[in-house]
């Protein structure tokens, strides 16, 4: 593959990804504003698009540092894993307004509440997918851990590099009222999702 047809390629699968994760997080800032009663805005995404080859520590700031990890599975006609990856103290912030009140301590209500959170923002971005692609997919119930960043998503990455020899994820901020609120939502389909999102428009040019 040469340069230019490299280049081309990566912007072709960064322009569809970008389109629909910000139509999920479109989506998910409106319902979890639903949810909590507060207004909430999501900033449009920032797509982060490369080869293995290319460094796996592509983590934020922190890397070494425990966060909390939410993981979704979605399957049907295709399957992946999406993760919303935070730091202790901005989950905290985040349930301080799910509660409406200073949370101090994650307990048992806390992370089933971060699970609600978690199943508003993957499903959002499912549904996105399944809008765009056409495609039949449903995410399945999430699961929670507390551990460094990469050990959460180091299956995934093995999975999704399999599938298309690609690795991404996005970069989102949260704004909830006033308050930033910063967190990493990794999306990891295990198929070549930009390309079969463009083989479908082409036949539809088609027809």
């Amino acid at each position: 593959m040469t340069e230019d047809k490299e280049s081309e390629d990566r912007k072709m699968y960064e322009d569809i990804l970008r389109e629909i994760c910000s139509l999920g997080a479109g989506n998910a800032a409106s319902r979890l504003s639903k949810m909590i009663g507060k207004k909430v805005e999501i900033d449009l995404p920032e797509i982060l698009f490369r080869r293995p080859e290319e460094g796996s520590y592509f983590m934020p700031k922190g890397e070494k540092e425990l966060v909390i990890g939410l993981k979704t599975n979605f399957g049907g006609e295709k399957e992946g894993m999406i993760f919303t990856l935070i730091p202790p103290e901005q989950a905290m912030k985040v349930l301080g307004f799910v509660f409406d009140k200073e949370i101090k301590e994650i307990g048992e209500m806390e992370q089933s509440a971060l699970l609600e959170v978690s199943n508003i923002l993957s499903g959002a971005v499912v549904g996105a997918i399944a809008n765009f692609a056409g495609m039949k997919i449903y995410p399945k119930p999430p699961d929670i851990t507390f551990d460094l960043p990469l050990s959460i998503i180091d299956f995934a990455i093995g999975e999704q590099v399999k599938a298309i020899n690609r690795i991404f994820f996005t970069v989102v901020s949260l704004k909830i009222e006033e308050e930033k609120i910063f967190l990493l939502l990794t999306f990891f389909p295990f198929f070549d999702l930009a390309g079969e999102i463009w083989e479908r428009t082409e036949k539809k040019k088609k027809i």
